[in-house]
């Protein structure tokens, strides 16, 4: 048995850019990338038409199609993914292998490889209290990893699965490989240098986070950390007395990291801390009218807005 990405059905071609046009008859983008799903869905229709005629009296291959189905649904799930990319790759199966005529879904290896990796150990108490070991490794083959779901065992132990996007040969990825539970993290506000001042026009709160590592292990332990300042884009917000840990790196996009290194039962504490002067108003502001989210993950996903920040922080008082 052999795999590829490829979809010889389809009429290959170089991108091109074409005009953008809304309303009338007008036929582009969208009647060029039905083709393809409509020839495959009149193809699928067909078949399910014909199975349900042939087997109306057979319980078991009308289980047996079912099945059939749900596979079916996941595969096109995932080379949906793939068509994004445009990805071509082809795999030899290692071994032969007997494939059933019954639905069954049966595994086939197509590569064994192994990679060098850095481990590392990360937390960001803000989102979650557990430190979790991360391995970081780089594609050397000459074959994409296709994206999709993982198994993870850790010296034999199953320790969970975890999902992997595209990587490209000679790209980097970054695998989870578990809680590290000889870490313990934390992260208060330290209320004796926090406050809250509301003045007739404008509030002035002071926020001071502390921020904890403790080593239950009994090796030394290197963890990278990440928390978050604010960063404002509305000149009515004011950010002054930002404090953070020393040596710890400030991106424009607010985050700031650090590392540590803990003996074994070493206890170690950070401050971030800063003052955030703002109208009154804002507070009042609907959530639907609040402005856009000002950070965005490595997934592109939109993190809360400053007014949102500034009323869940309040929340804390």
């Amino acid at each position: 048995i052999s795999f590829s990405t490829q979809r010889p059905g389809e009429m290959l071609k170089v991108p091109e850019a074409e005009a953008l046009l809304m309303g009338g008859s007008a036929k582009g983008l969208g009647a060029a990338m039905r083709a393809t799903g409509n020839s495959f869905g009149r193809a699928t229709n067909t078949y399910n038409v014909q199975n349900e005629l042939m087997f109306q009296n057979r319980p078991a291959m009308r289980r047996n199609v079912r099945r059939q189905r749900t596979i079916q649904n996941r595969a096109v799930a995932s080379f949906s993914k793939l068509l994004k990319r445009g990805t071509t790759a082809h795999f030899e199966a290692l071994s032969p292998r007997k494939v059933r005529a019954d639905g069954k879904p049966v595994r086939v290896p197509i590569a064994n490889v192994s990679f060098p990796i850095t481990a590392r150990v990360v937390g960001v108490p803000e989102v979650s209290l557990n430190a979790v070991r991360t391995a970081e490794l780089m594609n050397s083959t000459d074959k994409p990893i296709l994206p999709g779901k993982v198994a993870l065992f850790v010296d034999s132990a199953f320790v969970g699965r975890t999902e992997l996007s595209f990587v490209a040969p000679g790209e980097k990825f970054t695998v989870f490989l578990g809680v590290n539970d000889g870490l313990k993290l934390t992260r208060t506000l330290d209320r004796n240098r926090s406050s809250i001042d509301r003045g007739s026009k404008r509030t002035t709160m002071k926020v001071s986070f502390i921020v904890s590592a403790h080593n239950l292990s009994k090796e030394s332990v290197t963890l990278d950390l990440t928390d978050r300042i604010p960063v404002t884009q509305d000149e009515d917000i004011e950010l002054d007395d930002v404090e953070i840990p020393k040596g710890a790196r400030q991106h424009s996009d607010g985050l700031i990291k650090w590392t540590a290194t803990l003996k074994p039962g070493q206890r170690a504490s950070w401050r971030v801390e800063y003052e955030v002067e703002y109208p009154n108003e804002i507070r009042h502001k609907k959530r639907a009218k609040a402005k856009p989210g000002i950070f965005r993950s490595k997934g592109g996903r939109s993190m809360p807005s400053m007014q949102q920040q500034i009323m869940d922080l309040e929340k804390n008082f």
